[in-house]
C-alpha cells in the first residue's frame, strides 16, 4: 500500500504543477524556481528554431560574463549622467531648481535613489527591450491599481518586465497591464504605468532588447567557457579513446577497471601531469579538437565583440585596450556618450516627461534633458575655450557670444549712469581656461549618485552632480 499512496501523491503533485504552470504562463510569469523551456518557432522555409523566453533572457544577466559587464557598465554610466529639469519659456527655457517632481525623482521610493532607479530601468531595457515604472501614492495609501491615480505620483517603483503582460487594442494601444510577481495577477490602469520600450516592427506595443538578437553569440561564449572548464577539470587532457590493440580483446570487467583506473590517475585538476603506464593490450587515442585547432582565443574574442556590438559598448569602457591606448581612450568614450548614451537618456527622459511630468499642474511646460555641458571632458572643454578665445581675438564673436558658446550667461556691466543695463565690452578679453579636474570626474559613471547638492550660479542644483563649471570662468574685462 505505501507504493500506491506514493503514486497518488506523485500524480497529485504533477497535476498541481501542470495547472500552476498553465496559470502562470497565461499570466506571463513562471513560479519561483521553475525554468521555462525555450519557445520553438518554425521559419518560412520550414526550419525549426529555438527562441529564448523572457525568463531566459533576464537570467543571462547573472550567468553571462560579457552580458553582465556590458549591461552593468552601461547602467552605471546612465545612473551617473547629470540632467536638468526645464520649463518652456519664450526665448530661452528656464532651468527649474525647486519642484515637487524633483523631490520624487530624487527619492522615487523608500531607500531608493535616482541613480538606482535609472540603473534598473536601463538593465531591463537592454535585456528585455522594455521597462516599467509603477506610479504610486504615498506609502500606506490603499489605492486600487486598476483605477487612475488622483494627482501626481509620490513614488516610482520599477517592475519586472518578464512578469508583465500587456493587453492591447489595435486602435487604442495598451488598455491594461497585468503584473504577476506571483500566481495572483495584479491589473494596472494604463495611466498608472510609465512604459519605456524599444522599437519592435512586429509588435509596436512590445519591445526588442539587445539580448534577443545576441542570443546565439551569448550561447556560443557561455558554451565555450563551459567546455574550457571541463577541459581543465579533465587535467587539461583532450577527450581520449582507449581501445584494444589489433587482434586483441578486452573483457567487460577489465574495460571497466581500466576506465576507472585511468580516471583516478589522470583526470582532475591535480592529477593531469602524473605518469601513467598503459595496461597491456590497450591503445591510447586522442579524440576531439584542442584549443589550438579550434582557435579558442579567437572564438572568445569573436563572441565578445558581437556582444559588445549588440549592447553598443566600446572596448575601452570595459578596460579592453587591445585596439586603443590610454591617450586616445577618451575619443571612444566621447563617441559612446554622444551617439549612444545621450540619445538613450533622451528617449528615457521623453518617456518620463510624457508619463510622469504631465500629471503635475504645470507639467505641459516641463521636460527633462541631459546636461550636456556638464558632461564635457577636460580635453573638450580646453578645445572649446580655445575656439572661443580665438574667435574673440579675431573679432568673429563678441564677448557675450563667446560666453554663450561655452555655456555662460552674458556679462552684465553697469554703465556710467548706474542704470545696471548690460553693456557690450569693446575690448577683446580672454576667457579663463577651465580648471583641471580629478580623473574620477572624466566619466559621469564614476560616481553612483548624480543628484548631490551643489552651490551653483543659479542656486541649489539638487537634480544634477556638482561640477566645476558651476563656478567657472569670470571674464577679465577691462573697464
Amino acid at each position: 500500500m505505501p507504493s500506491l499512496v506514493n503514486r497518488i501523491f506523485a500524480y497529485a503533485d504533477r497535476a498541481y504543477k501542470s495547472l500552476a504552470q498553465a496559470m502562470a504562463k497565461r499570466a506571463g510569469v513562471l513560479p519561483s524556481g521553475w525554468v521555462e523551456r525555450n519557445a520553438t518557432t518554425t521559419t518560412s522555409d520550414g526550419r525549426t528554431e529555438v527562441q529564448p523566453t523572457d525568463v531566459n533572457i533576464m537570467e543571462e544577466y547573472r550567468r553571462s560574463l560579457w552580458v553582465y559587464a556590458c549591461v552593468s557598465k552601461k547602467a552605471r554610466y546612465a545612473g551617473g549622467m547629470p540632467f536638468l529639469l526645464k520649463r518652456v519659456r519664450r526665448g530661452t527655457d528656464e532651468i527649474v531648481n525647486d519642484h515637487p517632481a524633483l523631490d520624487v525623482l530624487w527619492k522615487p521610493a523608500p531607500k531608493r535613489t535616482w541613480a538606482r532607479l535609472v540603473r534598473i530601468m536601463v538593465i531591463n531595457y537592454e535585456l528585455a527591450g522594455r521597462a516599467f515604472l509603477e506610479k504610486a501614492a504615498d506609502e500606506g495609501d490603499d489605492v486600487d491599481s486598476s483605477k487612475p491615480l488622483e494627482g501626481p505620483a509620490k513614488q516610482l517603483w520599477p517592475l519586472l518586465p518578464h512578469k508583465m503582460k500587456l493587453v492591447a487594442d489595435p486602435r487604442e494601444g495598451v488598455t491594461e497591464y497585468v503584473y504577476s510577481p506571483n500566481l495572483k495577477p495584479q491589473v494596472f490602469a494604463p495611466s498608472r504605468i510609465v512604459y519605456w520600450n524599444d522599437d519592435d516592427p512586429v509588435n509596436p506595443d512590445d519591445g526588442v532588447g539587445a539580448m534577443r538578437p545576441a542570443w546565439i553569440s551569448n550561447l556560443l561564449d557561455r558554451n565555450a567557457r563551459e567546455w574550457n572548464k571541463g577541459f581543465f577539470e579533465r587535467g587539461a587532457h583532450p577527450d581520449v579513446i582507449l581501445k584494444p590493440m589489433p587482434g586483441k580483446q578486452i573483457r567487460t570487467a577489465d574495460r571497466e577497471r581500466i576506465e576507472k583506473d585511468f580516471e583516478q590517475r589522470l583526470l582532475g585538476t591535480q592529477k593531469g601531469r602524473r605518469p601513467y603506464v598503459m595496461p597491456e593490450n590497450v591503445e591510447y587515442q586522442e579524440s576531439g579538437l584542442t584549443h589550438r585547432e579550434i582557435q579558442f582565443d579567437r572564438l572568445l574574442k569573436l563572441s565578445r565583440s558581437e556582444l559588445m556590438a549588440a549592447f553598443k559598448v566600446p572596448p575601452v569602457l570595459l578596460g579592453l585596450l587591445e585596439d586603443a591606448a590610454y591617450a586616445t581612450a577618451w575619443i571612444q568614450l566621447a563617441v559612446f556618450r554622444d551617439y549612444e548614451m545621450v540619445p538613450l537618456m533622451d528617449d528615457l527622459f521623453a518617456t518620463l516627461s510624457n508619463g510622469f511630468l504631465l500629471d503635475f499642474d504645470d507639467g505641459e511646460d516641463l521636460y527633462l534633458e541631459v546636461d550636456r555641458e556638464a558632461m564635457l571632458s577636460q580635453e573638450e572643454r580646453t578645445g572649446l575655450y580655445g575656439i572661443a578665445n580665438g574667435s574673440i581675438q579675431t573679432g568673429l564673436l563678441s564677448l557675450d557670444e563667446a560666453r554663450e558658446l561655452v555655456g555662460k550667461a552674458p556679462k552684465v556691466k553697469t554703465d556710467d549712469t548706474g542704470s545696471g543695463e548690460a553693456a557690450q565690452s569693446t575690448h577683446a578679453p580672454e576667457l579663463e581656461p577651465p580648471p583641471a579636474r580629478a580623473p574620477i570626474d572624466e566619466l559621469p559613471g564614476g560616481r553612483d549618485e548624480p543628484m548631490l547638492r551643489a552651490a551653483g550660479t543659479n542656486g541649489i542644483h539638487r537634480h544634477r552632480r556638482p561640477h566645476p563649471a558651476d563656478s567657472l570662468i569670470e571674464v577679465r574685462a577691462e573697464a
